[in-house]
């Protein structure tokens, strides 16, 4: 996009601020509940036993989603 005028780079700039400033005050709304849940898994990470001796594995269950793959061969 090119732009000609002083006018159209200032009303794009207002444009791309307004944009910013409603992503801070959605954050700023959500922030919360966002904190809430990190602390969760944060408890869950330290006080959970694992089915499965990995750290991998613990986090998943943290995040309620666990996939499982086959192992990797190396060598042949």
């Amino acid at each position: 996009m090119l732009l000609r005028t002083r006018q159209e780079c200032i009303g794009s700039s207002m444009r791309v601020s307004e944009v910013c400033q409603d992503g801070t005050r959605e954050f700023v709304r959500i922030r919360p509940r966002l904190t809430g849940r990190l602390s969760k898994v944060a408890e869950n990470l330290v006080g959970s036993k694992p089915l499965v001796s990995d750290g991998c594995t613990i986090t998943a269950q943290a995040f309620e989603r666990l996939t499982m793959a086959g192992p990797l061969r190396l060598g042949g």
